[in-house]
């Protein structure tokens, strides 16, 4: 349901690299199956860290000839933000190759691009002043009508804190053609292209947000003159986990609608709500899906009823019935069309959706995933219109796959790419329901590292054991203070405290440590925060110790949260690590009768509903209803979205510890709780809500509702 394939390489063959073999390897952790922008088509490219220097690389395979190659090679000089698969710059009909990241030595944003069938030629370098942060990459419309699509980088200006959509031409990387600006100090921020409705046939820019009082609102320019505002459409402040989402055009003006899909406040339904795309006046239609729906995505599937019209589908898990489950509504009058369920043991879900496989004239739907129950990753094909199983695959023999849908012969064909014995496949089911290998690389991924992020109550037990085999190491902790633990060698061989060192690459000679002494007292949010130990067998791991609870001898929570990586080859040097990126939040519960309490890693958002009513004497100025600390992994993130109400205006709850724009510097943590003043016997309905920005992506972390009595 996320990716698109790419570009067509049926010539230059000869271009394929000379020995026809790599001969360095890829860090396994780095393999990642790239997205286009433009185009669902074979074949398939790979993106890899190569080689001693990590060098930046694309392999794309060609479904025409087993083993065929071509390799994009793109500078180490560049921090990669992302890398996909552009429209056609340079005339030839082919998409290109295109790199898109931030310069380590000017901190300016970068993109290049290259040409989709040929490695060598580098079609152009596009270059935004170092003011721009936060930023990502538009292919947009053609503004110059040199018939070429624009490149649009969307970001923030330091200068002013404006978001803006600054426009180059796509095929002269010199010329500029615009700045678009939108509204400031508002939350949220998604950037969308809408269809011309001014008439001057180029696409419009919408950037869509929240205001500080938790309005949706999307403000639309017009494509051709960026200083004309064409629309602003508003909602009302009832929403959570909103977006807008460019929909098929319902109302016969040939502009596609414009739609905000999202979770109600009051009713906690899950919502579709439709207006034109040329006005914002009036509701084109509501659609409603069911509370009992979590970790949701939508959807615009093919015309399932042959009424002429796309229809609108949620996906996501049932609390009702505990399984994973798709909703299809009809488009034209709403009605339920189908659901599709499937076993709710599935865990790291993805839904694509394919063609009519078995014949009955309408698209059927795969859910591929990890099953708990068999601890196998399986496929499973569904039918569109009476939700019989169709296929089910297990994939016992590929590492790390990854599935897609390409078209093939104007067919959406479900695909999967992925490792066999260290070299990227990529398959196709056939017409006889087998996936059979299309193509694979020469290329081979090794794992240099393995990592993790680990939650451990250290008074529960004595060590964790991170790694295996040769280089399992174990780790033991114990409390020390607020922000600090003694971190123990007494299982290894040898453990060192790193001075200075701020995250875990920080470490380019682990060898150069002294070992001396039984422990060692890591410090979070700090230059004594990372640790260097060893085992017996010589195998080196580096330890970021980012959030410390210590509650003493009361019973209560004594944890560590700590980032890992150890070197797998037997290497000392730690400057190619990648770990987590972005934020994660941990929640932790005190011990009581009915729970034992402590730690662990939630995944955002983290939606918590619950009714309580409490006497407590003597009466504290303040109930807590959850603690929780907020982790920033590799990246600086800002607390762009912080929401604490009572929807029955009766108290008013609050964050502790935490405050609204504040940012966490890289691998640092924030503990904070959800705090709520008694309520003298009377109801209150507590609502909170978290979001944070991170490289212009805002996430919604954690979202509480329910209900609060206390004396």
């Amino acid at each position: 349901m996320k990716f698109r394939g790419f570009l067509r390489l049926s010539f230059f063959l000869s271009l394929f690299i000379a020995n026809n073999a790599l001969a360095s390897k890829f860090d396994i952790n780095t393999f990642e199956v790239i997205n286009s922008n433009v185009s669902d088509k074979e074949p398939v490219g790979i993106y890899g860290a190569y080689g001693p220097s990590d060098e930046h690389r694309v392999v794309v395979l060609d479904q025409a000839k087993n083993g065929s190659q071509l390799v994009f090679t793109f500078p180490n000089t560049i921090t990669k933000k992302d890398v996909f698969f552009i429209s056609d710059k340079n005339g030839d009909g082919v998409n290109d190759v295109a790199f898109f990241g931030k310069n380590k030595v000017n901190e300016r944003y970068q993109l290049f691009v290259k040409n989709g069938l040929n490695p060598n030629e580098l079609v152009g370098k596009w270059n935004w002043p170092v003011k721009w942060q936060d930023a990502q990459v538009i292919d947009a419309g053609d503004l110059d009508g040199d018939g070429v699509r624009d490149v649009g980088l969307f970001a923030i200006n330091t200068n002013n804190l404006v978001p803006q959509v600054s426009l180059m031409s796509g095929a002269s990387p010199l010329e500029e053609l615009g700045v678009y600006s939108f509204p400031k100090g508002r939350v949220n921020k998604q950037v969308k292209i809408f269809d011309d409705s001014d008439a001057d046939h180029i696409d419009e820019f919408g950037v869509f947000s929240l205001t500080r009082k938790n309005k949706p609102v999307l403000f639309i320019r017009s494509g051709g003159q960026p200083s004309v505002k064409i629309e602003q459409y508003n909602w009302p402040a009832n929403w959570t986990e909103q977006q807008v989402v460019k929909l098929p055009d319902l109302t016969g003006d040939n502009v596609s609608e414009i739609g905000l899909f999202g979770r109600r406040v009051d009713d906690e339904r899950w919502q579709l709500h439709v207006k034109n795309g040329t006005t914002k006046k009036g509701v084109v239609g509501i659609y409603s899906w069911p509370a009992s729906f979590e970790n949701v995505s939508f959807h615009i599937v093919d015309d399932m009823t042959a009424d002429g019209s796309p229809d609108f589908a949620v996906f996501g898990f049932n609390k009702a019935n505990a399984k994973w489950q798709l909703q299809i509504k009809n488009s034209v009058d709403r009605s339920l069309v189908n659901n599709i369920t499937w076993s709710g043991d599935f865990s790291d879900v993805e839904l694509l959706k394919i063609s009519d496989i078995d014949n009955n004239g309408v698209s059927d739907f795969a859910l591929a995933g990890k099953r708990e129950s068999i601890d196998t990753t399986q496929v499973q094909i569904k039918d569109g219109i009476n939700s019989n199983l169709i296929q089910s695959h297990n994939v016992v023999d590929m590492v790390l796959p990854t599935f897609k849908v390409l078209t093939i012969n104007n067919k959406k064909t479900l695909s999967v790419v992925g490792l066999v014995d260290d070299k990227p496949h990529y398959r196709r089911l056939s017409g006889n329901g087998e996936f059979h290998t299309i193509s694979s690389s020469t290329a081979t991924f090794v794992d240099k590292y393995k990592k993790g992020v680990e939650v451990f109550d250290y008074s529960a037990s004595s060590h964790i054991t991170i790694g295996e085999g040769d280089y399992a190491i174990n780790l033991k902790f114990s409390g020390r203070g607020a922000d600090s633990v003694y971190f123990y060698n007494d299982q290894n061989n040898g453990v060192d405290i790193s001075h200075g060192a701020l995250q875990i690459k920080d470490i380019s000679d682990a060898t150069k440590f002294t070992f001396r002494g039984r422990t060692v007292t890591p410090e979070i949010n700090s230059n004594r925060s990372v640790v260097v130990t060893k085992n017996f067998a010589d195998y080196y791991a580096v330890v970021q110790v980012l959030d410390v609870r210590n509650d003493g001898y009361d019973g209560n929570i004594d944890s560590v949260v700590f980032e890992w990586a150890i070197r797998t080859d037997g290497g000392t040097d730690f400057t190619s690590f990648e770990g987590k990126k972005g934020p994660s939040l941990v929640s932790c519960k005190e011990p009581s009768f009915f729970d034992s309490g402590g730690c662990q890693l939630v995944d955002g958002p983290y939606s918590i509903r619950s009714s309580s009513s409490i006497q407590q004497f003597p009466r504290p100025n303040n109930f807590v209803l959850g603690q929780f600390t907020l982790i920033s992994h590799g990246l600086d993130i800002s607390v762009s979205d912080l929401v604490a109400e009572d929807l029955n205006r009766r108290v008013s709850p609050s964050f502790s510890g935490l405050f609204d724009g504040e940012v966490i510097s890289k691998n640092h943590s924030r503990s904070f709780t959800l705090n709520i003043p008694p309520t003298s016997y009377l109801q209150a309905r507590p609502y909170f809500r978290l979001g944070v920005t991170s490289e212009g992506s805002e996430q919604v972390m954690l979202e509480y509702s329910g209900s609060f009595t206390s004396n």
